[in-house]
């Protein structure tokens, strides 16, 4: 019996360091990709925030995450999913600033594009133009205009600086603009009159996306509203009926219930999303 007891116990011993090894090399390429990433995004999105930290934060929020689930359901399912959708939310979060971003470069292109073709015609050169719009101009295309000037300051090929320009900024009005000063370096042509000529079409494309998006708003609503209910009506019937909603979170019949409930919940989203979500 000695023997065994020893045995047992050298067995968990490794099996645990074997774990821990494991988990600790996951945690530390882990925690690499993430930095990497958020160094990336964050330099995109013009944010000097050390990547270690949000690092940090994001462990943080869900270990508390993590145990608070734990704590008030006193089920590691619920925990597990809370913890996923937490490690989830830094890309999530990363895509809407980096959308609220790009929409509010777009809004102030027709104007800036008006402004250099003003100075253009004042017979100021494309650079001047560039360096007067930068100084008047808001960010975030005022960063985007002055790293174009600093990459042409410093020797970086025209087309070359446009096309890092377009990629910055990934969208059809971007990849307009640079298309027409390329096209106008190439074979001449008055580009003040082309710019202008692309901010009246930019900006009348921006209205028509705003009307859908106005038209179309009660439908994004109505499908975040249908998304919701199943959980808000779960929250209330677990109120009410503690025993029999908690066999959800204990039993396997409850796993397979709520895992059937999140496909078809995400499905409907996905496909009421696909719906409202109209390119002009």
């Amino acid at each position: 019996m000695l023997i065994a007891a020893l045995l047992f116990a050298i067995s968990v011993t490794v099996v645990t360091f074997a774990a821990l090894r494991v988990a600790s090399s996951a945690a530390e390429a882990y925690r690499e990709q993430f930095t990497a990433e958020a160094k990336v995004s964050l330099s995109e999105l013009y944010l000097f925030i050390e990547p270690e930290k949000l690092y940090f934060l994001n462990v943080l929020m869900l270990l508390i995450g993590f145990l608070f689930t734990l704590l008030l359901t006193q089920s590691l399912i619920p925990a597990l999913i809370v913890a996923v959708l937490l490690l989830a939310a830094p890309k999530m979060l990363y895509r809407v600033i980096k959308k609220k971003r790009l929409d509010k470069v777009l809004n102030q292109l027709p104007d800036a594009l008006l402004s250099i073709a003003s100075s253009m015609k004042a017979g100021s050169s494309l650079n001047q133009a560039l360096e007067v719009t930068v100084k008047e101009d808001a960010p975030p295309l005022a960063q985007e205009l002055e790293l174009l000037l600093r990459e042409l300051r410093v020797g970086v090929a025209f087309e070359k600086a446009l096309d890092n320009l377009a990629a910055r900024v990934p969208s059809n009005e971007m990849d307009m603009i640079a298309a027409a000063m390329k096209i106008s370096r190439e074979v001449g042509g008055n580009l003040s009159e082309i710019l202008e000529r692309v901010a009246s079409t930019i900006r009348r494309k921006r209205e028509m996306e705003g009307k859908i998006l106005a038209l179309t708003a009660q439908g994004k609503l109505q499908g975040l509203v249908m998304t919701g209910l199943p959980f808000l009506l779960g929250v209330v019937l677990y109120h009410m009926e503690p025993v029999h909603m908690s066999r959800l979170f204990h039993e396997p019949a409850g796993w397979i219930a709520i895992s059937l409930i999140l496909v078809l919940v995400t499905l409907g989203y996905v496909f009421i999303r696909k719906i409202v979500n109209i390119d002009v």
